[in-house]
């Protein structure tokens, strides 16, 4: 390639490249708000950034990241599952049911509020997702006791490893608790 083709290339891929600079969209309204509340997350300030979620829900009423965002701060952080599990599971479903972290804070919320209608409802997606989420884990054990299902909670069980087992202590007690169930009930 001869010098003049090598400037002409150079100054194609800085054109395109300058041009994609000047192109660039600035982030959203709801990017802006996310990064915000992300900050105000690590300084511990949930309750600020609850307010910020709330006004751009308003502007963004089916936005599912703002809904899980916000849904998670109510349900983990402030303890107000019953605030937050509308929230996850209007998330959940505009994901199309995909959206891993919203099952697992809606996990938890069910569990928090002892929603057992609401766990059956989505048992299948926490069974699905039970290998990646340990919210999802802790509703399938509980599923199992519930159901009296000592199959399922023998198949959970082989799929727990032990460390897992050892380190998290809610999944610890949670076996427990549902293995009393099916002893209880002579399975």
């Amino acid at each position: 390639m001869s010098l003049d083709m090598k400037v002409i290339r150079a100054i194609a891929v800085f054109s395109l490249f300058l041009g994609n600079l000047v192109n660039a969209e600035p982030p959203s309204q709801a990017e802006e708000v996310i990064e915000k509340v992300d900050a105000l997350m690590k300084e511990q300030r949930a309750g600020e950034a609850a307010d910020l979620l709330e006004k751009a829900l308003k502007d963004n009423p089916d936005d599912s990241e703002i809904l899980r965002k916000l849904g998670g701060i109510y349900s983990v952080v402030l303890k107000q599952p019953g605030k937050g599990a509308p929230l996850l599971e209007k998330a959940f479903k505009l994901s199309n049911m995909t959206d891993s972290k919203c099952l697992q804070f809606l996990a938890l919320s069910q569990i928090s509020m002892k929603d057992d209608k609401g766990i059956l409802a989505y048992k299948k997606h926490y069974i699905d997702n039970f290998e990646q989420l340990s919210g999802a884990r802790v509703v399938c054990f509980y599923i199992a006791g519930l159901e009296r299902d000592g199959t399922l909670f023998n198949e959970l069980l082989k799929k727990t490893p032990d460390e897992d087992i050892e380190s998290d202590k809610s999944l610890t007690l949670m076996i427990a608790r549902t293995a009393k169930v099916l002893v209880a009930s002579g399975q």
